[in-house]
Parts: structure tokens; C-alpha cells; sequence
């Protein structure tokens, strides 16, 4: 009954267990956050003798020493007999470990059914930038939006490479740009036959992952979509059919046959773990044989060229979207998307946000 009292009077136990009050926390990465936790299960434990407190740590993002460290200066704070009743219990690829000894056998077997099982954790290493590919994508996007020209530093920055690396991706695409006498790069006109041998290897540079629903129900990309919004991930947007109808609503597709995702990541390194909470359907499959109802691809580039809009929603820069309709097989609706975006109507809203003539 004790227990149950502090529980309502706080709850803010996940798990509960007579005697005890268990809190799982997943992938907490911050000192102050732990100490916060801590200290909210110790006011619990104070409260009730009878008590034990535990907080569980769901793949976290702190190694076993610094999280030993933090438990040490927390004792020195305590009263002793609420550190006798405390523990921080870890679960690490499906490895519980224990602090300050090893975890309770109760809170074992509570844990079996109630934490992240090990493949669930989803770290994606990816292959080094094809950096050829994302000078040519920055140009086509400063094309379509009417940004203009850039110099070579500012391309070098925006892809996140050296400076020789942008040239030499400039020399390869001779032929379809020009050079202004303020020493601004820019498109000629939209590269139609570099274009085309981009998209043949656009899986490979952009380092795609297909996601199929095995459940034989499964949720509309617009859904998956709200779902997203709701977990606020930095860097993630949302492109394809959904993306490229925000830039261009009188484009002819009538729905979304799969959720397009992009995700900056210009460190080459991706917890792909949020996937089962847009849908724990979702199976990762390899090549084509699959239908996909939702598809990842991987921004590289220093600036991801993101857009954020009033509400807050992260949308996938135009091109993003178009290779995604490319991808697809909706052509004609990819070549409506381009000359959509070069009309000077559509321009002005991008290029408005240009600041004076020189090239940026």
C-alpha cells in the first residue's frame, strides 16, 4: 500500500515491482540529465523504507566508468541509507550491468520483457562522400532555387571538403558551368545529361536503406510522417512524393506510395534505432525484389540545406526530392518538378533569401 502511495504521488515509475520503483530511461547521454533522474528515484526511495529504487539505462551514452564516476559523487550527498537502497542498472546490447553492484535477480527477470532488445539498436556506418557528387548537387539546387552564383570556398564549405576537392569536381563539370568575373561558379543551364548519370548511381552515392512492412497493414507514408514530427529528430527530413508536393502542390502524383526520409549525417555515423518508432513493422530489406514504405537516404554534406516550416516540420531540399521521384519512376513528374522550380515565380521565394548580388 506504501508503495503504491509513493507511486501515485509521483508517478513516474515505468516499471512497477513490489517493493520497488523501477525507471528505464533510453539512451540518456548527459551528465545533468542522470543526476536529475537520480536524484527525482532517491526523493522516492527517502520517502519509503520499504522501497528499493532502480534507474535503468537503455543503451546509454555513457561509458561505465563515468557512469561509476557520477554514482560516487552522488553518495557523497546521499544519506546512506538511501545509497543502500539505490542502484543504476545498464542494459548494453542486451548485457545488464550493474552500479554499484550487479542488478537484482527480480529486476532481471522484470527486464527481460520490458527494455530495447539488442537488434533493435540499428548503427549505421556509412562509406566516405562520392564529394564529385555533392558539388553537382549543390549546384543543381542553387540552379533550381535561383540562389546564383558561389565561389569556390563557399562550396567548399557547404560540401565540408577541401578546396582542391571542390576543384576538381568543378574541371569534371567544365562544361556545363560558367565562371562570373567576381569569381562566382554557377550552372549554365540544368545539367540534363550529368543529371542522368548521377541517377545511375544515386543508390550507391547516397547510401540508401529500404524498410519493408511485414504486418500486411501497413501505415500510409503521411502517417509515418506525423509520427516523425512527433519524435522531433534533429536532421531527419522528410522528401519524396510528400517533399516535393510541399515545394510544388500542382504536381500530378495523388498520394505518397512510400515515406521518403533524408538524414544529414556528414560524420558517416547513424543510430537508425527511431525506426521502430515511426513503426516496429518496418523491416530493413536489400535490393529491389521488395516493395519499400519507407526509404532512407543519406545527406553528406557539411550544410544539410534543410528546410524547417512554420509549424516546425524538417522538409528535404528540392533536389533530395527530386532524386527520390527519380528513384520512383515517376519521370514525368520529376521533369514537371524541374520546370516547376525554374519558373521565376517559383525562384523568388529561395532566392529572396539571398543577401546582395556578389556571389556568396
Amino acid at each position: 500500500v506504501a508503495t503504491n502511495r509513493v507511486l501515485e504521488m509521483h508517478a513516474i515509475a515505468d516499471i512497477v515491482l513490489p517493493g520497488w520503483v523501477i525507471e528505464v530511461k533510453k539512451g540518456l547521454r548527459s551528465s545533468r540529465n542522470l543526476r536529475a533522474n537520480l536524484m527525482e528515484l532517491a526523493y522516492l526511495v527517502a520517502e519509503n523504507r520499504d522501497v528499493q529504487g532502480a534507474l535503468v539505462l537503455d543503451e546509454p551514452g555513457m561509458t561505465h566508468k563515468r557512469l561509476d564516476r557520477e554514482w560516487q559523487e552522488a553518495c557523497k550527498v546521499l544519506r546512506p541509507d538511501i545509497v543502500e537502497r539505490l542502484s543504476i542498472v545498464t542494459v548494453r546490447s542486451g548485457e545488464l550491468a550493474g552500479i554499484p553492484n550487479g542488478p537484482a535477480a527480480e529486476i532481471r527477470r522484470v527486464l527481460a520483457d520490458s527494455v530495447t532488445p539488442v537488434e533493435s539498436v540499428q548503427q549505421e556506418v556509412l562509406p566516405r562522400p562520392d564529394y564529385y557528387t555533392v558539388v553537382l548537387k549543390l549546384l543543381v539546387h542553387r540552379w533550381l532555387t535561383g540562389r546564383g552564383p558561389a565561389s569556390v570556398r563557399r562550396l567548399q564549405g557547404m560540401a565540408g571538403c577541401s578546396y582542391p576537392t571542390v576543384a576538381s569536381a568543378l574541371d569534371r563539370l567544365e562544361q556545363v558551368i560558367t565562371r562570373s568575373p567576381s569569381r562566382g561558379v554557377a550552372l549554365t543551364r540544368f545539367p540534363t545529361d550529368t543529371w542522368r548519370e548521377l541517377l545511375a548511381i544515386a543508390h550507391r552515392v547516397r547510401s540508401t536503406i529500404r524498410y519493408a512492412d511485414r504486418s500486411g497493414q501497413p501505415i500510409t507514408p503521411s502517417k509515418l510522417a506525423q509520427r516523425l514530427e512527433a519524435l522531433s529528430l534533429p536532421g531527419v527530413a522528410v522528401g519524396g512524393v510528400l517533399g516535393a508536393i510541399r515545394y510544388d502542390p500542382d504536381l500530378d502524383l495523388t498520394g505518397a506510395p512510400r515515406l521518403d526520409l533524408s538524414i544529414h549525417s556528414p560524420a558517416g555515423k547513424v543510430n537508425l534505432d527511431f525506426v521502430k518508432d515511426l513503426d516496429p513493422a518496418l523491416k530493413r530489406v536489400d535490393g529491389h525484389g521488395e516493395r519499400a514504405h519507407a526509404t532512407i537516404h543519406f545527406v553528406r554534406r557539411s550544410e544539410s540545406l534543410f528546410e524547417v516550416d512554420e509549424v516546425g516540420r524538417t522538409w528535404a531540399d528540392p533536389v533530395e526530392c527530386l532524386l527520390d521521384l527519380h528513384e520512383m519512376r515517376f519521370e514525368s513528374q520529376a521533369a514537371q518538378f524541374v520546370r516547376r522550380l525554374e519558373s521565376a515565380e517559383a525562384r523568388k521565394p529561395f532566392a529572396d533569401q539571398q543577401e546582395g548580388t556578389k556571389p556568396d
